[in-house]
């Protein structure tokens, strides 16, 4: 015989009335119960501002002349700048490479160059710091000139596809705590 509060015959709603009436009891049950969150996963920490650039790899200057075809169209360059012929200086520089394919690209290296003299004086004189291969194909020489607030370092980068060097790269900057560690 039958539960006298209980239905004559169970159907199919009353099971899955029984079904949400035990998982809403559970719910409620365990809703006041502490959940412990998981454990937090390591990860690596976060690099401030000046980590997040990778320091070069620290090796003695090599303070030798590039060959001799790269040594004087630097030369030439930098014998502009001293004259403070700027746009005939980048002229002579980046001619023949692909870093200019109108004179409107020039525009960026002269207005920088123009700023760095502002600040800095004009330039007096140069030196080259480092030179070093990369492969067979690869030169990076790095000068420093001599200006009245502080020296500026140039980095020129050199790539030869078959037998003569050309010019891939040109940077100068103002930064040399690098070169002194």
């Amino acid at each position: 015989m039958a539960h006298p509060s209980a239905p004559a015959r169970t159907n199919g709603f009353a099971r899955s009335s029984i079904k949400a009436t035990a998982l809403l009891l559970l719910l409620v049950s365990t809703a006041g119960a502490q959940v412990t969150p998981p454990p937090p996963v390591p990860t690596a920490p976060t690099p401030r501002g000046h980590e997040i650039i990778p320091r070069p790899i620290q090796r003695e200057a090599h303070a030798v002349l590039p060959p001799p075809e790269i040594a004087a169209t630097i030369d030439a360059f930098f014998k502009g700048l001293e004259a403070n012929e700027v746009r005939k200086a980048y002229l002579g520089l980046l001619t023949g490479t692909r870093l200019i394919t109108q004179e409107d690209d020039l525009n960026p290296f002269i207005t920088k160059t123009q700023q760095a003299i502002t600040l800095y004086g004009q330039l007096s004189d140069y030196e080259v710091y480092d030179t070093r291969a990369i492969g067979s194909r690869l030169l990076v020489t790095t000068y420093l000139s001599a200006q009245p607030v502080a020296p500026l370092r140039w980095r020129f980068i050199y790539y030869k596809a078959d037998k003569k060097w050309t010019l891939i790269n040109v940077v100068f900057d103002d930064s040399l705590s690098d070169l002194l560690e």
